[in-house]
């Protein structure tokens, strides 16, 4: 194999209807050729890639933070989590890509994608507390144990459980009056 050319393996496919197709792996060598042009390319192209280009073009594309292209690439249906998270892997991911990916109406649904945004260095802290509401007990505990968190998000966390155990202590102190007066009633209604 030649530098910068397709395996000689990679000979012509047919689809089922008979049409030809690429081998996979000559689409996934382009696509790499691809990726690795996209800092020549113009925003125009960029955003066209960002909507209708594979997963691994979005990705990289999400992982340029742009604020466009972030928005483009965030509504490409094969765009997939662990891209996502591979984005939110990088601590130098632009504050504009992180923002639209926590703003997004599907990505921040999913635990790992609230986990990484809340653990990312460069998330702004109001949106890292309103993702913490949305956190398990057990999610924000071992947010807490994260060595590198923030210690405002570290806070933020605490605060949060400290909010959820002053909540069950008043559902469960209203539950036992209810109970309480539950059985007290019974009692009184009894011959």
């Amino acid at each position: 194999m030649w530098p910068g050319h397709p395996p000689a393996h990679a000979q012509a496919h047919r689809h089922e209807s008979g049409a030809p197709t690429t081998p996979p792996e000559v689409r996934r060598f382009a696509e790499g050729l691809l990726i690795a042009r996209l800092p020549q390319l113009p925003l125009g192209q960029k955003l066209a890639l960002a909507r209708r280009g594979t997963g691994r073009l979005a990705g990289s594309l999400l992982a340029q933070g742009h604020a466009s292209l972030a928005a483009a690439a965030l509504e490409n249906a094969r765009l997939t989590e662990s891209q996502v998270l591979r984005a939110l892997s990088e601590a130098t991911l632009a504050e504009a890509a992180i923002e639209a990916i926590a703003n997004h109406a599907k990505w921040p649904r999913l635990s790992n994608v609230r986990l990484a945004l809340a653990k990312h260095p460069r998330s702004p802290v109001r949106e890292v507390q309103r993702l913490l509401r949305e956190l398990t007990y057990g999610e924000l505990d071992a947010l807490r144990a994260v060595p590198s968190l923030r210690a405002e998000v570290r806070a933020a966390a605490r605060e949060e459980i400290t909010r959820r155990a002053a909540i069950s202590a008043v559902h469960g102190a209203a539950a036992a009056i209810t109970d309480s007066t539950v059985k007290s009633n019974a009692k009184t209604d009894l011959p």
